[in-house]
C-alpha cells in the first residue's frame, strides 16, 4: 500500500509538471485589485487546487457530523438488542 502511494504521488507531481511545461503561455489573471503575470499552466493547476480544497473541506466537515450520530445510533441499538441466538439454546 504505501510503495503503491509513493508511486501514485510520483506519477501526479509528473503530470503537474509537464502540463505546466506544455502551458507555458503567460496570462494576466484578474484580481479585481491586482492583475499578475503568470503561466497558464499554473494559474489552472491553481484554481484547480483553490477549488478542490475548500470543497473537500466542506464536504468532510459536513459529513463528519452525519458519521458522528450514526455510529452513536448503533451503538445505542446494539447495546439495547443482544445478538440473538448467540449464547442461547
Amino acid at each position: 500500500m504505501g510503495l503503491t502511494l509513493i508511486v501514485l504521488i510520483v506519477i501526479v507531481v509528473a503530470c503537474g509538471a509537464l502540463f505546466c511545461v506544455r502551458n507555458g503561455t503567460r496570462t494576466p489573471p484578474d484580481f479585481h485589485f491586482t492583475s499578475v503575470e503568470l503561466p497558464l499552466g499554473i494559474t489552472l493547476l491553481g484554481t484547480l487546487l483553490l477549488g478542490c480544497v475548500p470543497g473537500d473541506l466542506a464536504a468532510w466537515l459536513g459529513h463528519a457530523p452525519i458519521g458522528r450520530m450514526l455510529r452513536r445510533g448503533l451503538n445505542r441499538q446494539s447495546e439495547s438488542c443482544p445478538a440473538k441466538g448467540v449464547g442461547h439454546a
